[in-house]
């Protein structure tokens, strides 16, 4: 869970040096962020080896109980993940399923409406009963509640890929020496 809260601190911080992208008018005058669209509900990510949770609220503030030292982010109805003290984005979902990550970078993942994870020829999906479907087996056991329908699935997915996202991401937008290997 702390590779967990980590992972989000992370992704916040990175998120100070995000500037705001324009969206760019589409044939109908909307724009393309207006094409995503994610249900906001009460959802726990649970590590079920160390019964310690994240929680999504239906506001969409994200908290991860075990580590008060967390900040805070949150997840927008429009696909966003972002600071919830200054705004800032860090991840935003792409109408067509594609995440862009900090600094623009788009992501080797996808995440189609009814909230399954695509990774090269990887899929991952949440099971009625809350579990991963295509889950890596070495990863921690996750377990999923209060994603009830495939928008909630979506949104509960698009948290998770927050929380696991490589280090190579991170690596490129925090400061500090690149790691030895």
């Amino acid at each position: 869970m702390k590779r967990l809260a980590i992972a989000l601190a992370l992704l916040a911080a990175a998120c100070s040096s995000k500037k705001a992208e324009p969206t760019t008018p589409t044939g109908g005058g909307a724009t393309t962020a207006a094409a995503v669209t994610l249900e906001l509900g009460e959802l726990k990510l649970v590590d079920v080896n160390k019964n310690k949770a994240v929680l999504v609220h239906a506001t969409g503030v994200i908290e991860i109980p075990s580590e008060p030292e967390f900040k805070g982010a949150k997840v927008t109805a429009d696909g966003k993940i972002m600071k919830t003290d200054t705004g800032e984005v860090g991840l935003t979902l792409m109408p067509d399923g594609t995440l862009k990550g900090p600094g623009g970078k788009v992501l080797d993942v996808t995440l189609s409406a009814d909230g399954v994870i695509t990774s090269g020829d990887k899929t991952i999906s949440v099971n009625d009963d809350g579990t991963l479907a295509g889950a890596n087996p070495d990863a921690p056991q996750m377990k999923i509640e209060g994603a009830t329908t495939p928008g909630l699935k979506r949104t509960a997915m698009f948290v998770l890929i927050v929380l696991t996202m490589p280090g190579e991401v991170h690596e490129e937008v925090t400061p500090g020496p690149a790691p030895t290997k």
